[in-house]
C-alpha cells in the first residue's frame, strides 16, 4: 500500500510541506492550491520538484492538467473542479498519471470504454474528515474494502487516514488488491512533516 500525500496552500506551506514529504519517502505528493494562478502555481510546483532531489516520489497537478507538461509533474488529479476526464488524458498525454475523484467505475465504463487509461480512482471518505467540507458521510472502512477491492482501477482511500487507523484499513483488503492510503492533515498540519510521513509509511510496511 503506497502513501499518498495532499499538500494544501490552504493548510500548510505546500512548499516545505511538500519537500519533506518527499524526502521522507512518500511515494506521491499533490499539490492543491485553488487560490494561485498558474504561473504561480507552476513556481509552487517547480519549488517542491527541485527540493525534492533525487527522491522517487511522483508530483501529481490538482485539477490543471494543462500545467503537468509545463512543470514537469507525473500526472494530474482532476475531479472537484475539472470534469471532463477524456479531455485530461488529451491534454497530458500518453505517459502521465491521471487520478480522478467523483467518478464511479460504471461511469468511466459507459461513456469513456473499460479500457480508457485512468490509473487511480479515489474511495471515500472512509472515516470522517475535517479536510474538505463537501466530502459527504464516512463509508467506513468494510465498504470501504468492499468498494476498493471490486475496483479495476488502483484505489486511492482518503477521508481521516492517520498512522493510527491505517493500519485497519490495509488489513482489510485483499492482498492483491492495489491501494494508496491518501492523507492531507496527518501530515500538512503536522509540526514535523517528514516525521509524519515516516511514521505513516512504518505503520504501512
Amino acid at each position: 500500500m503506497l502513501l499518498y500525500v495532499i499538500v494544501d496552500a490552504a493548510s500548510c506551506d505546500p512548499v516545505t510541506t511538500g519537500i519533506a514529504a518527499a524526502r521522507s519517502g512518500a511515494h506521491f505528493v499533490q499539490l492543491r492550491d485553488f487560490r494561485s494562478n498558474d504561473p504561480e502555481y507552476v513556481a509552487t510546483a517547480k519549488a517542491i520538484l527541485a527540493g525534492a532531489g533525487d527522491s522517487k516520489t511522483r508530483l501529481i497537478v490538482s485539477e490543471r492538467p494543462h500545467l503537468v507538461q509545463r512543470i514537469g509533474a507525473h500526472g494530474v488529479h482532476i475531479g472537484e473542479t475539472y470534469r471532463d476526464i477524456q479531455t485530461a488524458r488529451e491534454e497530458i498525454g500518453e505517459g502521465p498519471i491521471l487520478g480522478v475523484s467523483q467518478f464511479t467505475p460504471e461511469f468511466i465504463a459507459e461513456h469513456l470504454g473499460e479500457d480508457f487509461p485512468v490509473d487511480y480512482l479515489s474511495v471515500g471518505p472512509v472515516w470522517t474528515t475535517v479536510s474538505k467540507a463537501n466530502a459527504g458521510d464516512a463509508i467506513g472502512v468494510a465498504e470501504a474494502a468492499v468498494r476498493a477491492n471490486a475496483n479495476p482501477y488502483v484505489s486511492a482511500l482518503i477521508g481521516g487516514i492517520t498512522a493510527a487507523n491505517v493500519g485497519e484499513l490495509k488489513a482489510a483488503l485483499s492482498p492483491e488488491t492495489r491501494a494508496m492510503a491518501v492523507v492531507l492533515g496527518e501530515v500538512c498540519r503536522a509540526a514535523d512533516p517528514g516525521a509524519a510521513v515516516t511514521t505513516l509509511l512504518r505503520a504501512l510496511a
